[in-house]
C-alpha cells in the first residue's frame, strides 16, 4: 500500500527525495500499528501528498508547505 501511493506521485523527478523519505517515515511509524490503524493512516498521508503536489504543480508553494505541515 506504502509502495502504491509514493509510486503513484513520483511523477515529478523534484519528489522523488520527499517521496523517499516519506516512505522510510510511514514505514516506521505504522510498524508497530494495528493494520486497521496503519492503513488509515496511509490513506490519510496519500490525501496530504496529493493535495501538496498539486499545490507544488499549480505553483503555490506556501499551500504545499501548509499541507506537508
Amino acid at each position: 500500500m506504502i509502495h502504491k501511493m509514493l509510486r503513484s506521485n513520483e511523477k515529478y523527478p523534484e519528489n522523488r527525495n520527499l517521496i523517499a523519505g516519506l516512505g522510510d517515515d510511514l514505514t516506521s511509524l505504522i510498524s508497530n500499528m494495528s493494520i486497521d490503524m496503519a492503513e488509515e493512516l496511509i490513506l490519510q498521508a496519500e490525501e496530504v501528498l496529493k493535495t501538496a503536489m498539486l499545490c507544488k504543480t499549480n505553483g503555490d508553494l506556501v499551500g504545499a508547505a501548509e499541507a506537508e505541515g
